[in-house]
């Protein structure tokens, strides 16, 4: 198949590439923070589904859509 700007393929592939770009820089930032390399003058902290609720809360919310995402694409 070819993406196309008509039928909406185009568009969609670009979305999902920025969103793999955010999600993999939010991936390293709590990585960094976590180890404590974020800042150099910041130690590192817990920053987990324990230590904030937001966080893991948005992460649910990512991985439902990722279902959902995967039962479409992969025809399950």
């Amino acid at each position: 198949m070819k993406l196309s700007s008509n039928n909406g393929t185009s568009f969609t592939i670009s979305q999902l590439k920025q969103c793999n770009e955010l999600l993999n820089d939010c991936f390293e930032r709590i990585n960094e923070i976590n180890n404590g390399t974020f800042k150099k003058s910041e130690d590192a902290i817990q920053f987990d589904y324990c230590t904030c609720p937001e966080l893991s809360n948005e992460v649910d919310k990512i991985n439902m859509i990722m279902k959902k995402i995967t039962k479409v694409v992969y025809q399950e």
